[in-house]
């Protein structure tokens, strides 16, 4: 393979590659999105047609010079009749800055959190699923016997009814901020 012809281009990937589609249908690869050869896309698509294999990429790094972009994009080929190859890509750039920040938000939430010297826990449905290391040293408790377990059954049993009558708060929307006895 030693370039590609387009065929046709819906309006999606004509805007996409900021092309006007008669511009597009009816121009090779290398002529028409030079980028693409560039970015390395041109050799798995031509490997795509070659072996009859699909392609497969998600979150493929691309950089555009002629548009002066980078962004990401899920991509696929397929084979289809006639030596022809069937393109897509999906632009998921916004989607992979997001799973970045939120990677460096719970990054940052576990160094607070591993570091301090308060009691941190997480639980959902009143059962712990991680607790700080600073449970030992300030209350004397083993994390694997917090880790699984209901924080109800640690509650000193006067704060049971305070936590129930918190909880249904909660369940109406309010904000609630509390503090509970814990069991020697």
């Amino acid at each position: 393979v030693v370039d590609f012809l387009f065929v046709e281009a819906n309006r999606a990937a004509c805007a996409e590659l900021r092309i006007e589609r008669a511009h597009l249908v009816g121009r090779s690869m290398y002529k028409a999105v030079p980028d693409l050869v560039d970015a390395g896309l041109f050799d798995l698509y031509a490997e795509s047609a070659q072996t009859g294999r699909p392609l497969s990429l998600d979150g493929y790094h691309y950089r555009s010079q002629r548009l002066g972009f980078t962004a990401y994009f899920d991509v696929r080929a397929a084979p289809a009749p006639g030596d022809r190859l069937s393109l897509t890509w999906r632009d998921v750039t916004v989607a992979r800055e997001v799973e970045r920040r939120i990677a460096a938000s719970e990054e940052h939430y576990r160094l607070l959190a591993q570091n301090s010297s308060e009691v941190v826990f997480r639980s959902r449905e009143g059962v712990i699923l991680w607790a700080s290391p600073a449970l030992t040293p300030v209350l004397g408790w083993e994390l694997d016997e917090w880790v699984g377990a209901s924080i109800y059954d640690f509650l000193h049993p006067a704060d049971r009814v305070i936590r129930e009558r918190n909880t249904a708060r909660v369940a109406d929307g309010e904000v609630v901020r509390a503090r509970y006895r814990l069991l020697d």
